[in-house]
This record gives C-alpha cells, structure tokens and sequence, in this order.
C-alpha cells in the first residue's frame, strides 16, 4: 500500500490551485478504496469517505478537516 500511495505523489495535478480544495492524493485514495467497496458514482463514493473517515486518515492528510478549523485557519493572521 505504501508503494502504492507513494506512486499517486508523481502523479501531476493540473487543476487551478486557488479551486482546489482537495489534495489530488486524497481524491484518489478515496476513489481507490470507496471502488473497491463496490461504490458506482461520486454520491456513493462520497457516503463511503464519510463512513470510513477515521479509516482513511491513515492514508491521507488534510482532506476531513472540519469546516469550522479551514475557516479558522484561511483567517488566522501569521
């Protein structure tokens, strides 16, 4: 798995940055196991993240912040 999530770090993200709000590895780790888990469309994928968030914080960093500590944090004055 560590390969694996190693791997995904190569992996060019060519969105916008100022859109994005979701690690490119995070999306895809989610992707990854929520299929495996038989999930068909994004909504499924979605309830699965959500499921399995303490699970998947392993694998993954920043992506089940609350909505509360972003906003704390986009308005914290360094």
């Amino acid at each position: 798995m560590e390969e694996l999530l190693n791997w995904m770090e190569y992996i060019e993200d060519v969105r916008q940055a100022r859109k994005v709000r979701h690690k490119l590895k995070d999306i895809l780790v989610i992707v990854l196991f929520a299929t495996l888990a038989n999930a068909d469309d994004w909504v499924e994928m979605e309830l699965f993240a959500k499921e399995y968030q303490d699970f998947l914080r392993k694998y993954m960093a920043g992506t089940f912040k609350s909505r509360r500590r972003r906003s704390a944090e986009k308005n914290h004055l360094y």
